[in-house]
C-alpha cells in the first residue's frame, strides 16, 4: 500500500510483510525499527529516515493502538518468522548519505532541479532516499552510482 503526502511516497506495509523484509535484511545488515511516541508518533525527520512504514490494521471503532500494543504485535510477528532467502550485505547508512550529496550535486549540474525551487529539490531528494531505503545498496551498486555521477560530470565539463 502506498501513502502520498506532497508528492512524497511512503510505502505502508502490514506487520507480516514488514517482518519478512526486516528478517531478510537483518541477516547481513543492521536494521532499526522505530516506534513513534505515544502522543504524536514519529517526527517528519524520523519518517524520512525510514525505508518503509509499518501500519497495523485496526477496528474503525477503536482505530488507535498504544505504543506497548504496537511493539508487542511487531515483536510477536518477528518471533514467528524465519526466512531462508539470502539478502546481500548492504552498505552502511553513512555511506549512502555521502551518495545522496553526490547525486544532489550531479542533479544540479544537469539542471534537473529548477533554480530556486527548494521545495521541489527537497521532494526529489526525499523520494530518492525512500527509493534507496526500500531497496538497500550493495558495495557494487554504490560504486556503480558513483561511477554514473562521475561520467555525467565528465561529459558536462567537456
Amino acid at each position: 500500500m502506498k501513502s502520498r503526502k506532497d508528492n512524497v511516497f511512503f510505502i505502508l506495509v502490514e506487520p507480516k510483510e514488514a517482518t519478512k523484509r526486516i528478517i531478510k535484511t537483518a541477516k547481513k545488515n543492521k536494521v532499526a525499527i522505530l516506534f513513534g511516541r505515544e502522543k504524536n508518533g514519529l517526527t517528519n525527520q524520523e519518517v524520512e529516515e525510514c525505508g518503509f512504514l509499518i501500519t497495523i490494521p485496526s477496528n474503525p471503532l477503536f482505530p488507535s493502538l498504544n505504543l506497548a500494543q504496537s511493539v508487542m504485535l511487531v515483536a510477536y510477528e518477528l518471533g514467528q518468522k524465519s526466512y531462508k532467502q539470502d539478502v546481500p550485505e548492504f552498505v552502511e547508512h553513512k555511506e549512502i548519505d555521502k551518495l545522496y550529496q553526490r547525486i544532489h550535486s550531479t542533479l544540479r549540474l544537469l539542471e534537473y532541479i529548477p533554480r530556486g525551487d527548494k521545495d521541489l529539490e527537497a521532494k526529489i531528494m526525499l523520494n530518492l532516499k525512500h527509493l534507496v531505503g526500500r531497496a538497500g545498496l550493495t558495495d557494487w551498486e554504490l560504486n556503480m552510482l558513483y561511477g554514473i555521477c562521475s561520467q555525467i560530470e565528465k561529459k558536462l565539463k567537456s
